[in-house]
Parts: C-alpha cells; sequence; structure tokens
C-alpha cells in the first residue's frame, strides 16, 4: 500500500466522522487537521 493511498483513507475516516459531528466548533478543528495533512502531503510526508 502506497502513502497517497494511506492519506486518502485517513481522509475518508475523517470526512465520515465530521458528517456524524453535530458540533460546530469541531468542524473548526478539522478543517485545521485537514490543512496539516494537504501540507504534509505536499512536502512528501512524515
Amino acid at each position: 500500500m502506497k502513502t497517497e493511498d494511506l492519506d486518502l483513507d485517513l481522509l475518508k475516516i475523517l470526512v465520515d466522522i465530521v458528517k456524524k459531528s453535530e458540533d460546530p466548533e469541531f468542524e473548526k478543528h478539522f478543517n485545521k487537521a485537514v490543512f496539516h495533512l494537504k501540507k504534509l502531503a505536499e512536502s512528501g510526508g512524515a
């Protein structure tokens, strides 16, 4: 399994969590997490 596959699976899981969450604050934290994940992916991983 490539790192990209793992990242996509992780993002799908996170999206599912967000859809199930009704907490408005949660979305802010999620967006911040996604931003950092994207930056990490762009920089070539951990």
